[in-house]
């Protein structure tokens, strides 16, 4: 379900791969149905068009309740990982694995 602008909700159908690859065109437009993985929406916390590092690589660090997760798009992948604090997971190990992944398919030109 989504908002309209007089605060009422309706259903609408979510493709969460079409919703993608315009964040892989750019991390800075969020999707009009917000950002969902495997049907969890997640809200976007901060968003870094060059990398957290200035690497080139955008970024998008999102979170949900008692969790959240780190995107990197590469120039051909879409990196994604998640985490769940109720599985002892944190954001730092999270942002890491996916970050240190991005920048190894980036500098092999993937």
């Amino acid at each position: 379900k989504t908002a309209n602008e007089d605060g009422t909700e309706v259903e609408v159908d979510v493709n969460e791969a079409a919703d993608f690859i315009q964040i892989a065109q750019s991390v800075q437009k969020k999707p009009k149905t917000g950002l969902r993985i495997a049907g969890t929406k997640f809200m976007p916390l901060r968003t870094f068009p060059k990398g957290s590092g200035d690497d080139g690589i955008p970024t998008i660090f999102f979170k949900k309740p008692k969790g959240g997760g780190c995107l990197c798009v590469t120039n051909q992948c879409i990196i994604v990982g998640t985490f769940d604090e109720g599985k002892q997971q944190t954001a730092a190990g999270c942002n890491f694995a996916v970050e240190a992944l991005a920048r190894y398919l980036f500098s092999i030109q993937y």
